[in-house]
């Protein structure tokens, strides 16, 4: 154990003193003495070499030496690179079951997009309770396609002021739909405006900012310019409404 360590740790010096190959070659003598740090990173450094079958053996022998993260990746890879869902799926367990808890999102994806949904909500539960917004999102949306809204509210409501636009913009109709709120609605609508308004801030062009003002209004300017400009956008993500459209439905909502 010692000699394989002492492999390893060498490695990671020739690596930080910008000496990747020969760092490779003793990553590869250490994993091929069972290091299982060794053997993900040398299964890190084949895939980014464009290696993926190279790298998939180590990232193997790396999971099956208890490497949560080895799996993670090693899921990935099969994904990406052989469309082999079931194996993805598989590490992907592993890995959860390893401490991976953030694998929990990309198996509710997987089983979503195969339609097994009673199995995809239980996966989104999962992390949807670590604060994911995404799963969160889709939990939500699940939860009210089985007509289940008042479950499904607050789940939109951790997406939504977690930034999630979309979620935001559900949660008005939830709202609106099941409970007669107009100004929860609006309130929504409007919180996904705000969203939509950070992403874009920091591609609002610096030169509409005036660059006399005192901090404070630079950036109520440059959040006005984002707001407006969110407005005009179509399509910043699946399933959202177009902006304009969006203005005239708040505009509906906004009446007495």
């Amino acid at each position: 154990d010692g000699h394989r360590d002492a492999m390893f740790w060498l490695a990671e010096l020739l690596w930080d003193d910008g000496k990747p190959g020969e760092a490779r070659a003793w990553y590869e003598q250490a994993a091929s003495n069972g290091h299982r740090d060794a053997a993900y990173q040398l299964g890190e450094l084949l895939r980014q070499d464009g290696k993926p079958a190279e790298a998939k053996p180590w990232y193997q022998q790396a999971a099956n030496h208890g490497d949560a993260y080895a799996a993670h990746q090693l899921g990935w890879l099969l994904l990406d690179e052989e469309g082999d869902r079931d194996g993805a799926k598989t590490w992907w367990t592993r890995a959860f079951h390893g401490g991976e808890r953030r694998v929990a999102f990309h198996l509710g994806e997987l089983l979503r997009e195969d339609g097994r949904l009673a199995e995809a909500k239980l996966w989104y539960q999962q992390t949807a309770t670590d604060g994911h917004r995404d799963a969160a999102f889709w939990l939500a949306e699940l939860l009210w396609g089985d007509g289940r809204p008042a479950e499904a509210k607050p789940y939109y409501q951790d997406a939504a002021t977690a930034g999630h636009a979309y979620a935001a913009h559900q949660l008005g109709w939830l709202l609106l739909n099941e409970d007669d709120d107009r100004d929860g609605a609006v309130a929504c609508h409007l919180r996904e405006l705000e969203c939509r308004a950070h992403v874009l801030a920091d591609v609002v062009d610096p030169d509409d900012v005036d660059p006399r003002g005192d901090p404070e209004r630079r950036r109520g300017q440059r959040a006005l310019e984002a707001i407006l400009r969110a407005w005009q956008v179509e399509d910043l993500a699946d399933r959202r409404f177009p902006g304009r459209a969006q203005q005239d439905r708040l505009a509906q909502l906004a009446q007495p």
